[in-house]
């Protein structure tokens, strides 16, 4: 429905900019009065009413454009007699299929109206309640700074030498099973010549390849992995510790809850209007053979 009415309204831009800068003088505006259905122009035999010109200033407003009223109204018109003029020609010219694809085309985008003014009249959503609110913010503690911060430690060697050196990294790294301080472990290996990296992460390994992260996901507080290679590299890793983060307060979060929510409770009465509408109606299916 947006891309219908965006489109309408810069298919009035256009030909507003368009009128406005001809040369051919606008038609002159009949006299103020009569009623809404009054009949403006007659373009062959179909008719442009003050209706329709209205219409057309309001889509306009919409869209910003605004301008003297008797200028704009004088452009409005010329656009609309042209429009008029070039659906008639087009009209003309269309054969059998092409009319009954416009009518196709015409009849969904009724529809749509219709089914869009069902919902405003119909679909009603209920307000987010501070219990539904609360009920959110102890379930996803995490989206507000709280939860479990889980601490991992890992360790990085390079195995350049050949098989020898690679055996050698395997073997060094196999030596901190049971090790509690891996840090001054690694400083120390690299003293004797190992190339080992030793990196603490505290962002639940959100920089790194998915596969080092479901390895670390699958781990218990102080669970450590056997050797594993990655990227060329031999890596071992444990979660070292977990610490419980604190959620910022209810409060502060409440309005963002009640935001989040919002399109929860909106998707739910337009369920619940389509429910109904479609409860009265009566829906039957065709028969496909076979």
């Amino acid at each position: 429905m947006r891309g219908i009415r965006g489109s309408s309204i810069v298919f009035w831009l256009c030909f507003f900019l368009l009128f406005s800068c001809s040369e051919a003088p606008a038609p002159e505006m009949p006299p103020l009065g009569g009623g809404a259905g009054e009949v403006l122009v007659w373009v062959d035999e179909n008719p442009i009413t003050r209706l329709d010109l209205e219409d057309a200033l309001k889509r306009l407003e919409a869209a910003g454009l605004k301008e003297e009223e008797g200028s704009l109204k004088a452009k409005v018109l010329e656009s609309l007699i042209q429009t008029k003029a070039m659906a008639q020609a087009r009209l003309k010219e269309m054969d059998a299929e092409e009319k009954a694809r416009l009518d196709r085309q015409v009849a969904a985008h009724r529809e749509e109206l219709l089914a869009k003014a069902f919902l405003l009249r119909h679909a009603t959503p209920e307000g987010v309640t501070e219990q539904q609110a609360r009920a959110y913010y102890a379930a996803h503690p995490e989206a507000f700074g709280g939860g479990v911060l889980r601490v991992y430690g890992l360790v990085m060697g390079e195995d350049s030498g050949g098989m020898q050196g690679r055996s050698r990294v395997v073997q060094a790294l196999e030596g901190f099973s049971g090790v509690e301080d891996w840090q001054a472990r690694t400083e120390a290996l690299r003293k004797e010549g190992l190339d080992l990296i030793h990196m603490e992460d505290r962002e639940d390994l959100a920089l790194y390849p998915a596969s080092i992260r479901s390895l670390g996901a699958s781990l218990d507080l102080g669970e450590e992995t056997a050797v594993f290679f990655h990227g060329g590299r031999a890596w071992r890793m444990r979660l070292s510790e977990e610490v419980q983060r604190s959620a910022r307060p209810f409060g502060e979060v409440h309005a963002e809850i009640s935001g989040l929510l919002s399109p929860v409770q909106v998707k739910a009465a337009v369920a619940q209007a389509a429910k109904a509408a479609m409860d009265r109606a009566d829906i039957r299916h065709a028969r496909k053979d076979g």
